[in-house]
Formats: C-alpha cells, sequence, structure tokens
C-alpha cells in the first residue's frame, strides 16, 4: 500500500487509521501481526487526492484571459432584437488580426526588455571584472 502511494504520490494519498476509521468505519482497516508479534493497523483504502484547486486555478486562468480579451478588443458581442418575434441573437465576434498584432507587439516589447537588461548587465559584469583586476 505505502509503494503504491509513494509511486503515484501527486494523485493518490494513504489514510492514516484515524481518517480512515472516521469516513468509513474500523472495519476499513487491516489487521495484521508484526514480526514482532505487536499488531498493525494499515489502512486499506487508498483516497484521491481532490483535483479542485487545479481545476479552480483554471478557471481563474480563463476568465482572465477573457476579461483582458475583451478590454483588448479581441472579443466583441453584439445583440439583435426582432421586434416581431420577440427574439433576441447575441453574437461573439473574435478579432483573430487584433489578437495577431497585440502578441506581434507584445513580442517585440519583450525583445526589446531583454535586450536593454541584458546590455546593462553585461555593463555591470565589465565594471565588477575592471574593479576585481
Amino acid at each position: 500500500m505505502l509503494a503504491l502511494s509513494q509511486a503515484c504520490s501527486p494523485l493518490l494519498l494513504e489514510v492514516g487509521p484515524t481518517s480512515a476509521q472516521a469516513a468509513i468505519g474500523a472495519n476499513a482497516m487491516e489487521k495484521s501481526v508484526s514480526d514482532t508479534g505487536q499488531a498493525n493497523n494499515r489502512p486499506v483504502v487508498v483516497a484521491i487526492v481532490k483535483k479542485t484547486h487545479y481545476l479552480g486555478l483554471v478557471a481563474v486562468v480563463i476568465c482572465c484571459l477573457v476579461g483582458i480579451g475583451f478590454y483588448r478588443g479581441w472579443f466583441a458581442l453584439s445583440t439583435q432584437k426582432e421586434t416581431a418575434t420577440h427574439k433576441v441573437d447575441i453574437n461573439l465576434t473574435v478579432d483573430p488580426d487584433r489578437i495577431k498584432r497585440d502578441a506581434k507587439k507584445a513580442a517585440e516589447l519583450t525583445k526589446a526588455e531583454a535586450a536593454e537588461l541584458s546590455a546593462k548587465l553585461k555593463k555591470e559584469a565589465k565594471q565588477l571584472r575592471e574593479q576585481s583586476k
């Protein structure tokens, strides 16, 4: 049981005696006798760790991307109401050209900042080498 929980440590968690007894009763415990003659209580049940925190993180990231997309104009909602039938059409428009343009601009800014930082670090490293001589 321990080998299984160690092999799959991110997914599986071995349940201790008190939590296993509380969760499904004392019958969940395996009674065995060790080499020294003492009774061993080992859990039989392996609980799967809930991944809800990961799903929550994914949901937050998606919401942030959608919010940024609407703010930057990548997405737009439009509605039309037909008075005769009282139907409302809701349309989602995606502007891929604007997304590409913003991504290209972000890449250029990142390259410029990286080049500036690299030049600054090289200059400081050169000054340190000269001071150490």
